[in-house]
């Protein structure tokens, strides 16, 4: 059972990130009907670690392997989602994806390895004008990409405060 609470019109969900680098580029995601890119990852299904769950949507999505190097963020974001104001736990780890991964190449664009998921993946330098000028969501990752920090940080992050009546 996945870790999502639906109590329309609003969600609770916990979900593990990855941050993938690869020569100065951060694999992104999109998927078909949304208008912004954000980082691969997936929610945890009880009883399951954090380290499990990204192990895991890491197969199914891109049907690779990845080595957890280390915890970058915990964050506490609230957000609007096809018409749901979200409260997300979220772990934010920098991986490393195996060396066999087929789509290294700077601008590799490719779908997820589940043809049932809609997922578009592709490369983006790290750069803060880069990503300052991605739809990127969480919108704290356009500045926050280019510098990774040294040890597990706290957050607490709106992007759409409209979503939430208090």
């Amino acid at each position: 059972m996945m870790l999502c609470f639906d109590e329309t019109p609003r969600r609770f969900q916990y979900r593990i990130v990855a941050v993938a680098l690869h020569e100065g580029r951060v694999l992104l995601h999109r998927g078909d009907d949304d208008e912004f890119w954000s980082l691969p990852g997936g929610r945890a299904e009880q009883g399951e670690t954090s380290e499990e769950t990204l192990v895991r949507e890491m197969r199914e999505e891109l049907a690779t392997e990845v080595s957890l190097v280390r915890p970058l963020w915990f964050v506490e974001n609230f957000f609007a989602y096809q018409h749901r104001a979200v409260h997300e736990i979220a772990l934010y780890f920098l991986v490393q994806l195996h060396r066999d991964f087929p789509h290294f190449a700077p601008d590799a664009t490719f779908r997820c390895a589940q043809p049932s998921e809609p997922f578009t993946f592709r490369w983006f330098p790290t750069d803060r004008e880069t990503l300052a000028g991605l739809p990127l969501l969480p919108s704290f990752l356009q500045e926050e990409l280019s510098r990774l920090p040294e040890r597990l940080e706290h957050r607490v992050h709106r992007d759409d405060p409209r979503g939430w009546s208090g």
